[in-house]
């Protein structure tokens, strides 16, 4: 892997050189080009000269950004970024995650009552389980002191929130029949921080739950949740993730 890193950016480097003695071969042409002009022309073909200049700066300016953002991104781990728009919406990112998974499939949520607004949802975890993926749903408490505090950053009632999380907990049990085995519901009593999907040990998809209300973005068309993938790298923000994960699954019990 280590090979395959450094074998990356030096091709990197190789491109960011090419690029740069591309710019100041043009800029040197142009330059000898107006020394050798002579005559009424000799203002147009200086304008000329100062173009090539900026349009080799700016080449130059742009290589560099690029460079340097793609860097920061791979080693973040960071493989897509962006907003997934939640409630109404919320069962196209959920497809887009159960299309994706053929071993495993482990969700750290509060309730993930959105699954079954989604009746292609439903059918894609009976056809994954029955195929061998493996699901796990780690899911918030109801009777969890944290509920109130969850449910009040969202400005609802507690009452409303466990019930909501009580209706998850008995339609996953009802779903679990008709899996084979293969979809096994845990109950964690922390306050939720995170909302996590990891689809077959090798990717994560990361959004929030957020403080005193602020749970997303409101745009024009909706309320929208931002939204990371990480893939799982040696240096990517996908072990932290995992771990989370993994320290929330050591101390769960089991709701079915």
């Amino acid at each position: 892997m280590w090979k395959d890193a450094w074998s990356k950016h030096a091709w990197d480097r190789i491109l960011q050189y090419v690029i740069s003695v591309a710019a100041g071969l043009s800029v040197l042409g142009v330059l000898a080009f107006a020394a050798l002009y002579s005559g009424e022309h000799r203002v147009e073909a200086l304008l000329w000269t100062l173009i090539a200049l900026l349009g080799a700066t700016t080449v130059i300016i742009c290589v560099w950004i690029w460079s340097t953002h793609r860097k920061t991104v791979e080693c973040c781990g960071v493989h897509r970024s962006g907003f997934s728009k939640a409630f109404d919406n919320a069962g196209k990112s959920l497809t887009l995650t159960l299309e994706l998974a053929s071993s495993s499939y482990k969700f750290l949520g509060v309730s993930g009552q959105h699954v079954f607004a989604d009746k292609k949802a439903i059918e894609l975890i009976k056809k994954k389980a029955r195929q061998g993926c493996q699901f796990e749903m780690l899911l918030l408490d109801p009777e969890a002191d944290t509920v109130e505090e969850h449910a009040r950053r969202e400005n609802r009632t507690k009452k409303a929130l466990s019930s909501e999380i009580k209706q998850s907990i008995e339609d996953f049990g009802t779903l679990a029949k008709e899996c084979h085995g293969n979809l096994r519901i845990f109950l964690y009593r922390h306050l939720p921080l995170l909302r996590l999907v990891f689809v077959n040990d090798a990717q994560v998809f990361v959004s929030f739950y957020g403080a005193q209300g602020v749970t997303g973005f409101q745009g024009v068309t909706g309320f929208y949740t931002p939204q990371l993938l990480f893939l799982k790298t040696d240096v990517s923000f996908f072990i932290p993730f995992e771990k989370l994960y993994k320290d929330t699954r050591s101390n769960v019990k089991a709701a079915n």
